[in-house]
């Protein structure tokens, strides 16, 4: 009986052999029709290249395990996931991630509850907003001096005082040192869709300064300013990049040119004020 056996075995050894021999597209045949009949035996299978070449199959290893087989099981039993299948997985986990991360950030400079102590801090730390899902950041009441700039999208700032001069971002900043206007705050050209409510952005640099001294420049496209407050001298406030940009209700003073660029803004229900060493003059055709 075991001598039997041992006949079968090597006579589909020599059948197999046999069967792989000639071109390679009848030994792709044969070696598919030999994997469905032994799917998961581990034995040498003895092949003849031909030409000199090495077959990829002249090596002990399950047939199912192969790659020339890309789509079957390991030795483990696991079936291997395709890169096409990890990426579309990472990218799904990488945007809901990065979509549950915008929001709602709190800004007081005593930090309580965890919330950031500057503004500039809460805006570093914005991420994942969209347009439908905007990062909105509360101030609480106080005097924020800091130079600061926005240069990321749909963020929106919104005063939580009972005014719109409790909530107040100021500096002392000037074009003679820190360039190129010395804009206390920027609203970068990335800053798409920012939106600012009931607060004040101020430049309190001295009056009769020889350089601009900008109290906000807004380059930002579809920017919205409702009952907000620009107070400066020199220069307030530069709606600039040729962008278009809505304010309303909000109130701006200045004594030079507190009011210029290059944007499309119209200024609704707003109140422009004059200090004592300016004067109001509508803007010229080329201007």
């Amino acid at each position: 009986h075991l001598l039997a056996k041992e006949d079968v075995a090597s006579s589909s050894l020599v059948t197999r052999s046999k069967a792989f021999a000639g071109s390679p597209a009848s030994r792709r045949l044969a070696h598919r029709r030999l994997r469905r009949r032994q799917a998961t035996r581990l034995e040498p299978v003895q092949l003849r290249p031909g030409r000199g070449r090495k077959s990829v199959l002249d090596s002990a290893r399950p047939l199912t395990y192969s790659f020339l087989m890309p789509g079957m099981r390991s030795p483990t039993g696991r079936r291997r996931p395709s890169r096409c299948a990890l990426a579309c997985v990472c990218a799904i986990a990488l945007a809901r991630s990065s979509g549950t991360r915008a929001g709602d950030y709190f800004v007081n400079p005593s930090g309580t509850n965890g919330a950031f102590t500057t503004v500039q801090s809460a805006v570093d730390a914005v991420v994942g907003q969209t347009r439908t899902n905007r990062a909105n950041i509360f101030l609480a009441p106080a005097e924020y001096v800091e130079h600061m700039t926005v240069d990321k999208p749909f963020v929106t700032f919104i005063g939580q005082g009972a005014g719109l001069e409790d909530v107040n971002i100021s500096f002392n900043s000037t074009h003679a040192s820190r360039g190129p206007w010395g804009a206390a705050t920027l609203i970068g050209n990335s800053a798409t869709a920012f939106m600012a409510r009931n607060l004040t952005f101020e430049n309190f640099a001295p009056d009769r300064n020889i350089t601009a001294a900008l109290a906000l420049q807004s380059n930002a496209d579809r920017a919205i300013f409702d009952n907000v407050q620009f107070l400066g001298y020199q220069d307030t406030l530069l709606v600039d990049g040729r962008a278009r940009q809505y304010f309303r209700g909000s109130f701006i003073t200045g004594d030079a040119d507190f009011i210029f660029g290059d944007a499309t803004a119209v200024f609704d229900q707003c109140t422009i004020e004059s200090t004592d060493y300016g004067r109001l003059r509508p803007p010229t055709r080329h201007e």
